[in-house]
């Protein structure tokens, strides 16, 4: 039995030419909804996102900030960025690093570019700025290791 496509989507509309056209039902005004998983917290509910116009609908969030993560994530989506920085002085040749806040994730690309080219030298503390408003973001790369000359913090005894 051959597999036939459902026509409740789509209606074929023959025109007085005589080509067939394909064109959406109008009567279906309902989109496919979105699932996704909340990453807010620790619950990681599963949230459906349906899309009317203008407006959003939320379900299956068990706090607001499931709501509004879902939106941003549709509407603006914003990462972390975690990586490493060259040091010259230091136990190894590369600090971990970190955005201070969420970034629009369209510049991720950019500002691992402008990370490959940093050096920075010792003594480096943990949250100490390494690249001030990286990529026009208003947003500073801030290191997440203590590293002096020679001596990583974290191995320190």
């Amino acid at each position: 039995m051959l597999h036939q496509p459902s026509l409740s989507r789509t209606l074929f509309v023959r025109r007085r030419t005589g080509n067939s056209k394909n064109r959406t039902d109008k009567n279906m005004k309902a989109q496919t909804p979105i699932n996704m998983t909340c990453i807010c917290c620790p619950l990681g509910c599963d949230l459906t996102i349906n899309k009317s116009s203008a407006e959003f609908t939320i379900a299956g969030n068990k706090c607001p900030r499931g709501k509004k993560y879902a939106i941003e994530e549709l509407t603006a989506p914003k990462r972390i960025v975690t990586s490493t920085v060259k040091i010259a002085g230091g136990a190894y040749p590369v600090i971990p690093v970190k955005t201070a806040h969420a970034i629009p994730k369209e510049k991720i690309f950019t500002i691992m570019r402008i990370l490959a080219n940093v050096e920075i030298q010792v003594p480096v503390h943990v949250g100490d700025t390494v690249v001030k408003n990286i990529a026009d973001t208003g947003i500073d790369v801030v290191a997440t290791c203590s590293c002096g000359r020679g001596v990583r913090a974290a191995e320190g005894a």
